[in-house]
């Protein structure tokens, strides 16, 4: 490992929410890992939030952050373990290995219809749904998602951050992937809550989900906004624009309180933007005061 890369997983480590206050234990489990993972290479079993497992092994970061944090993407996580309720249906677009379908249908009991299309991350989140038993939950899609159906080239070197390819050219990183639109892959089904996680490619996943963001069942859109779609010629603070033409707000959350506050636009920094429909903010701030805990690292949220 580089002493780079070191250096930016410690920081990110350290600086956690879960490990804050717990530093000292934070760099044990960090050591304990990358030489028990030397040790015994290859797909261990650890344990998640609850009674539910993640198959993790080294160089698979959508499993690692988690062993490393307890729930990488806090806020995120922790709003998505407060909002959900059984039987509700939660689209996880970009699903990578599977950690917020997990937490949705392993956890909550919620079903979830998880999409991924590059083959190695397709066959860990569905290794994920079998360990977790959640099968009869969550229904695993081998697709991408874009504004029209047809055919797309995916990038495959670059682990949880692959992507659309910008010049769409055949080379050995690449792989020609079936998209749909989410209008059409979703349908009739009523979305409560949909993750949207397409390293840039948001702009085009949302125009073609019109008839799924009108429906005022869908309360809530988390979605990745960190600038990338400039790969794409895509301009993020007109997809916001668009989202709250759709009657959404964008909000943070803050798990130990339980707070959802309104922003004033895209926080780049912090990668996810919450919207949620202006009209459902009574419901799910209800919902978010009114959830069970949970325990990560002797930490109650």
């Amino acid at each position: 490992m580089k002493f780079l890369t070191l250096f930016k997983i410690l920081k990110f480590i350290l600086s956690h929410p879960l490990n804050r206050n717990r530093k000292g234990k934070a760099v044990t489990r960090f050591i304990r890992w990358q030489i028990g993972s030397r040790i015994a290479p290859g797909s261990i079993l650890v344990k998640f939030i609850g009674e539910s497992r993640l198959i993790a092994e080294p160089g698979l970061a959508g499993a690692t952050g988690n062993v490393y944090t307890g729930l990488y993407e806090f806020e995120d996580m922790a709003f998505v373990l407060h909002c959900l309720r059984k039987d509700d249906l939660l689209v996880d677009i970009g699903a990578n290995i599977g950690t917020y379908t997990i937490l949705a249908s392993s956890v909550i009991g919620a079903r979830c219809m998880a999409i991924e299309p590059i083959p190695s991350a397709f066959k860990h989140l569905c290794d994920n749904v079998n360990i977790n038993g959640i099968y009869d939950r969550a229904r695993c899609l081998k697709i991408g998602i874009s504004n029209t159906a047809g055919i797309l080239r995916f990038t495959t070197s670059y682990g949880s951050m692959n992507h659309v390819s910008v010049n769409g050219n055949a080379n050995s990183n690449t792989i020609e992937v079936p998209v749909k639109t989410l209008n059409e892959v979703i349908g009739d089904f009523e979305a409560f809550l949909l993750k949207i996680d397409v390293e840039g490619y948001e702009t085009r996943v949302i125009e073609g989900a019109d008839d799924i963001l009108a429906k005022e069942s869908l309360h809530v859109v988390l979605m990745e906004l960190r600038g990338h779609g400039k790969r794409y010629g895509f301009d993020e603070s007109m997809l916001h624009k668009r989202m709250l033409g759709y009657g959404f707000i964008s909000c943070r959350y803050f798990p130990f309180t339980r707070e959802i506050v309104e922003n004033e636009g895209i926080d780049f920094q912090r990668g996810n933007t919450l919207y949620i429909r202006e009209k459902s903010l009574s419901l799910i701030e209800r919902r978010v005061q009114s959830a069970p805990k949970f325990s990560v690292f002797n930490h109650e949220f």
